[in-house]
């Protein structure tokens, strides 16, 4: 009985990794912990670090506190290379900043849109990752250079830069993005999950541009 259970999770994990990448080159839905996934496969999906037992807060049953430990670095250590691979990804996908302002130019830093100490879920998606200028970056991005903070007004400038790149991507037939896991990011990192003003998966961009702005007047 143990060994057929264990065999049904393991064919369960060689499936996802079979046709997840099918879905992504046919840009269709794929799987997800055994169900039809809630949107369709994006690059991001392939790489993009999972929940573990630190984020639900139970470990699994059997490990000593030295086991959990090792494993907690080896999670960590997987998450930080899986999020280094999304922005190597962004960077090659962008020579160019995606902010034409004033200090426009040749990709320096790729920055997150939603700092990773305060939304780790979402800090490996491609979708909160955008292509900066090093000036964009250390000058607008971070006030004084102080990369544990975002600068608010500069978080909406990188939002509808952002969705402008994505729907360019996709009108291009470029599967780099979704928009779906956007919307998430969005929701994610505005906390409107399960509030009267979540965005739809069903949003097109200009009703998710309309509201990111209406969200960012109320602040």
């Amino acid at each position: 009985m143990v060994l057929l259970m264990a065999e049904k999770r393991e064919v369960s994990r060689i499936f996802t990794k079979v046709i997840n990448p099918l879905a992504l080159d046919k840009g269709t839905y794929g799987t997800e912990r055994g169900h039809l996934s809630k949107s369709i496969i994006s690059y991001g999906d392939i790489v993009y670090n999972r929940d573990n037992f630190r984020d639900i807060g139970k470990l699994p049953q059997g490990l000593t506190r030295k086991e959990a430990t090792d494993m907690m670095a080896a999670t960590d250590n997987y998450n930080k290379r899986l999020i280094e691979k999304a922005k190597e990804v962004v960077r090659k996908y962008h020579p160019f900043s995606e902010v034409l302002d004033n200090k426009k130019g040749k990709t320096g830093h790729i920055h997150h849109i939603f700092e990773q100490s305060n939304f780790p879920s979402i800090a490996a998606y491609l979708e909160n990752l955008i292509a900066l200028t090093v000036g964009q970056h250390l000058e607008n991005a971070h006030l004084n250079s102080n990369t544990h903070t975002n600068d608010v007004l500069y978080q909406v400038v990188c939002l509808r830069a952002k969705s402008l790149s994505i729907e360019r991507a996709l009108s291009n037939g470029d599967l780099i993005y979704s928009k779906p896991n956007f919307i998430f990011v969005i929701n994610t990192g505005l906390k409107l999950l399960e509030t009267e003003n979540e965005i739809k998966q069903t949003a097109d961009f200009d009703s998710i541009n309309k509201q990111i702005a209406s969200f960012y007047k109320t602040l």
